[in-house]
């Protein structure tokens, strides 16, 4: 079987619609697949399935095709974001396995963010530090890039501060504890993120 017509059948899994109705989608989807090549994911193991969906969210919040709800929407563009080993693995699941969004979302994640990548993101935060020579902003940007490509990391609010702080270098730990007026851990998590922001900010734009 060729891949368009397996394409065909699998995106009708996901939904009844006409062969006119299949045919726009297609269309709308290869337009912002020109736009947006970069984003596809291809089922590499480095690549982020978290970031992947937050990039197909954006995509689709700009496809309204009439009396269509948001779940119809991206239950069936989401087979024209994937490539290569993703789209096949898509394609190879049981016919009507997938009936829902979240459950999409779901299976994909199990998929391409196993438990292994979640221990490695997890034990990263545990020792992660700043480099010698990086400033302040751009490690507090790596920082939350970490936290946020592994939202089920399961760590305290608090926690992830404290790993924050004890990361820094001491003239780092040294502009955020005066700014606090004291330690940075005895703050709250919100205040203690809201003063990370401002004084990473700053020394970025003072050097």
């Amino acid at each position: 079987m060729q891949q368009g017509s397996m394409e065909m059948r699998n995106v009708g899994n996901f939904g009844k619609q006409n062969k006119a109705s299949l045919l726009c989608w297609k269309r709308s989807w290869k337009v912002l697949k020109n736009v947006r090549n970069g984003n596809l994911l291809q089922g590499l193991a480095n690549k982020d399935p978290y970031n992947h969906l937050k990039e197909f969210h954006v995509v689709c919040s700009n496809m309204k095709p009439d009396r269509k709800t948001e779940e119809q929407i991206k239950l069936r563009a989401f087979p024209f974001s994937l490539e290569d080993a993703a789209k096949k693995w898509l394609f190879y699941l049981p016919a009507s396995s997938i009936t829902s969004w979240e459950k999409m979302m779901k299976t994909f994640l199990e998929r391409y963010y196993p438990a292994s990548r979640v221990n490695n993101a997890r034990k990263e935060l545990f020792v992660i530090k700043q480099h010698s020579h990086e400033t302040l902003f751009d490690f507090w940007e790596r920082f939350k890039e970490v936290c946020a490509s592994c939202p089920q990391h399961g760590i305290p609010e608090q926690a992830l501060i404290n790993f924050f702080y004890e990361g820094l270098l001491p003239s780092g730990r040294s502009s955020i504890n005066g700014a606090a007026g004291g330690s940075l851990v005895e703050k709250s998590p919100t205040k203690a993120k809201r003063l990370i922001e401002i004084v990473a900010s700053t020394s970025r734009q003072f050097g």
